[in-house]
Formats: C-alpha cells, sequence, structure tokens
C-alpha cells in the first residue's frame, strides 16, 4: 500500500490499483503471464513478482503503461523488497536464491545462493542500509544475513522451522521471525548478538503473514487457524529495558 493506493495481485497475472478512500479500481497491469504472488512498494514503484519468473517495475505516476522486467530467477518469485533509500531490490524465490537488484540499471549486482529451500522471507534493517535478512522454507530453516555492499554473508541462524516472515524492529536493535509446520511461533531476536528473547505462542497452524504497525510496536499475524492476531511486541524509543518488554509480548487482540 502507498498512501490511499492498494495494490492487488491476481491468480491470472493482473495486477489491479484501487483507490481505498474512494473505492474504485484506477488502474490495470497485464504485464506477468501467470499469477502474481508477491508485490511491494517503494513510494511510486510498484513492484510485482510471478510464477512466470519476471518481476515488473511500474511507475503507477506515469499515464503510460511504461514499464521494467527483470528476468534472472529460474522459478516463481515469492519475496520482494526495496531497501529504505530505494537504490537496491531484494528478490527472493522458489529457486531457493535471492538477487539484489540496482534500481537505475536494473542490473543484478548479486546473487545468494545458500539457502536449500524457496526464500519467501526478506526484511531489509532499517538502521543499515546495506543489511538484508533472507528466510528458508521447511529443508533450509535458516535466517542469512547479507551485506549488499558487497555480497558478504555476515552470520545465520538456524531455526529448526521453515521461516514464512521476518520483521526488524523500527524502535530496537531487535527483529521478529514468524514460522511454520513444528512450531508455529513467532520468535523475538537480538542483533547482533542473535540470541531468542522470547517466543509468542497462540497460533494452531503456521504462521503465514505478519506485518508491523506504523510505529513500530506491534505486530499482525495470519494463520490458516482462521486467526489474525495482534500482538504489543517493540516500545516505541530506543529508551528500553529488557525487564519492560516482556509484559508487552501479550495478544491483545484475535479476530476469527
Amino acid at each position: 500500500m502507498w498512501g490511499n493506493y492498494l495494490a492487488v495481485g491476481l491468480s491470472n497475472g493482473v495486477v489491479e490499483i484501487w483507490d481505498i478512500e474512494k473505492g474504485i479500481k484506477i488502474r490495470k497491469y497485464k504485464n506477468h503471464k501467470l499469477r502474481v504472488g508477491t508485490l511491494c512498494w517503494y513510494y511510486g514503484t510498484l513492484t510485482s513478482g510471478s510464477r512466470d519468473t519476471t518481476i515488473i517495475n511500474c511507475d503507477i505516476r506515469s499515464k503510460e503503461n511504461s514499464y521494467t522486467q527483470l528476468t534472472q530467477h529460474k522459478s516463481e518469485i515469492c519475496g520482494l523488497q526495496w531497501n529504505f533509500n530505494g537504490n537496491q531490490l531484494a528478490s527472493g524465490s522458489n529457486d531457493n536464491s535471492i538477487y539484489i537488484w540496482e534500481k537505475y540499471t536494473n542490473n543484478s549486482l548479486f546473487h545468494f545462493t545458500k539457502h536449500k529451500a524457496a526464500v519467501k522471507a526478506i526484511s531489509w534493517c532499517p538502521h543499515k542500509n546495506n543489511l538484508l535478512a533472507s528466510g528458508g522454507g521447511s529443508t533450509d530453516k535458516k535466517i542469512f544475513f547479507w551485506n549488499t555492499d558487497n555480497g558478504k554473508c555476515i552470520n545465520k541462524i538456524n531455526t529448526n522451522s521453515q521461516v514464512s516472515n521476518i520483521l526488524w524492529s523500527k524502535n530496537t536493535h531487535e527483529f521478529i521471525s514468524t514460522h511454520s509446520y513444528s512450531n508455529s511461533q513467532i520468535i523475538i531476536w537480538s542483533y547482533p548478538e542473535l540470541k531468542k528473547i522470547t517466543a509468542l505462542t497462540g497460533h494452531k497452524l503456521r504462521v503465514l503473514y505478519a506485518s508491523l504497525s506504523p510505529d513500530g510496536t506491534s505486530i499482525a499475524s495470519g494463520s490458516p487457524d482462521e486467526t489474525i492476531r495482534f500482538w504489543n511486541v517493540f516500545p516505541k524509543s530506543n529508551n528500553y529495558n529488557f525487564d519492560l518488554l516482556f509484559p508487552l509480548t501479550n495478544c491483545y487482540e484475535m479476530i476469527r
């Protein structure tokens, strides 16, 4: 979502742009041949990834249907995210790899191949513009940390479970990983120590989706157990005490 605009990817390869304030569809793109499974924004640039293995960048402010296409992955695109200054795009795929793309040239800068399963979980650190975390699927179960200035792997964690989402805290040096199948947990980690702070339990099935609130204090998580749960996880500022963090890590609302 960007401002009042909501992007929706469809199973037939179409991407629709909706003005949610007016409740009307304002644009429709037909640039993909197969389903669109992942979308991300960087201001007016909408990036879409498809089962047809391509990535499309569209500027929705342009009246023309002009776009750029990125074509290096060998399987469906399942994760996309721009870094915070918008000069690098990270893409994850069912081909078990990650590409780092340069915005203005559309060239791939690096190709990371350490994961042994699909890479859906991709997240840039808000405190370091060149730090990327990526999480692998059920036959990988690892989180890798990458320096995208030099292409080096900085560190890794074996989580013992499929990694479905990674969310960095805006306010603390911590991040969240969500997991599937074996434990269906939401785990809070410290960085760079990579120590597990606590695990949030409640979902009965794997955690497929998670999103951080605009103020960086709460997350919403979604699961096939037919619930959306809302959690207080982070304080509002860097002036916090670990002793105060634990009472906040409760599910304060549930939608079924």
